[in-house]
C-alpha cells in the first residue's frame, strides 16, 4: 500500500465524545481528532488505526478464536475458576484457553491479567501476554489503541482521559494511538537529562530537533513550540487537557 493512495486527513465521526477541549478569550472550543497520513512515519505507524476501521483485515496473522469453539470442542468450558476466563479446559477449570476482552492470556501460567506480567506485552487484538521483544515489528502495534481521544503531546509518563502514556501501558494495552512518540524520546533522553534540563521547566527533549527544543514540561507549565511557558499566547488556542499552546490557523 502506498502513501499517495491513501487520504492525507482521515477525519473520525464528529461526536462530542470524541473531541478534546481548548480555550481561547475565555470560550471552549472542542477539536475533532484526526490521524494524518504523511511520509514522516512508516506506514506500519498507522496500522492499529487501519486494523480498528477495517481498511486493512489481519489475515490469517492474528487469529480470532470464535465463541462456537466451545460447542466444537468437547475438552473446553465457559465455567471457569479465572474470573477473565472466557474458555477454559473441562477438566481442569482452573487452566483458561483464552480470556475474556479486557484480560491478557499468559500461555505459560494458563491464567488472565488486566496487567502482563515483567517483560511481556499486551497483544489486545490475540488477547495474550506476549515475549517484549522489540525485534518483532508486529509487537509495535499490539499495546496501542488503534484510536484514542487522549494523545501523548507533553503527557509522557501520565495516564490522560481513556488512554496511558505511562510505560506501563505496553503491559495493560491501553497506550495511548501516539505512545510510539514517548518510547522514542525515552530512549533519546536516557543519559541526557542534565542536557535536556537546561531548557527551563523542561522534563524531556526532542534532541533530534536541538537540545533545546522541549516535549515535555514540568506539569504546571504549557508546552509551547518546543519551550514551556506558564500560559499561552493570545492568539493560541489553550489545549487544557494535555496543558499545551495550539497555534490558531491565519484566515
Amino acid at each position: 500500500m502506498k502513501l499517495n493512495n491513501l487520504k492525507k486527513n482521515i477525519k473520525m465521526t464528529p461526536s462530542s465524545r470524541f473531541m478534546q477541549t481548548g480555550v481561547h478569550e475565555g470560550k471552549s472550543h472542542k477539536i475533532f481528532p484526526t490521524v494524518t497520513i504523511d511520509e514522516n512515519h512508516p506506514l506500519s505507524y498507522y496500522y492499529p488505526y487501519f486494523l480498528k476501521n477495517r481498511f486493512l483485515s489481519t489475515g490469517s496473522t492474528i487469529t480470532d478464536t470464535q465463541p462456537a469453539i466451545a460447542i466444537i470442542s468437547p475438552n473446553l468450558k465457559t465455567s471457569c475458576m479465572d474470573i477473565g476466563c472466557q474458555f477454559c479446559e473441562s477438566s481442569f477449570e482452573i487452566y483458561c484457553k483464552e480470556c475474556k476482552l479486557g484480560f491478557f492470556l499468559h500461555e505459560q501460567e494458563q491464567r488472565c491479567f488486566t496487567q502482563c506480567p515483567k517483560n511481556f506485552v499486551a497483544d489486545i487484538f490475540r488477547r495474550k501476554c506476549i515475549p517484549n521483544n522489540s525485534a518483532i515489528k508486529y509487537q509495535q502495534l499490539v499495546y496501542i489503541k488503534s484510536f484514542s481521544i487522549g494523545s501523548c503531546n507533553n503527557m509522557c509518563g501520565e495516564v490522560v482521559n481513556d488512554c496511558s502514556c505511562h510505560f506501563t501501558c505496553m503491559q495493560s494495552g491501553n497506550c495511548c494511538s501516539d505512545y510510539n512518540r514517548c518510547e522514542q524520546l525515552i530512549t533519546d533522553n536516557k543519559g541526557r537529562k542534565e542536557l535536556c534540563q537546561q531548557n527551563k521547566h523542561c522534563k524531556l527533549c526532542d534532541f533530534k530537533l536541538s537540545s533545546n527544543n522541549c516535549a515535555k514540561c514540568d506539569g504546571n507549565y504549557f508546552l509551547n513550540n518546543g519551550i514551556c511557558t506558564s500560559s499561552c499566547d493570545k492568539n493560541q488556542l489553550t489545549m487544557i487537557d494535555n496543558k499545551f499552546c495550539k497555534n490558531l490557523q491565519s484566515k
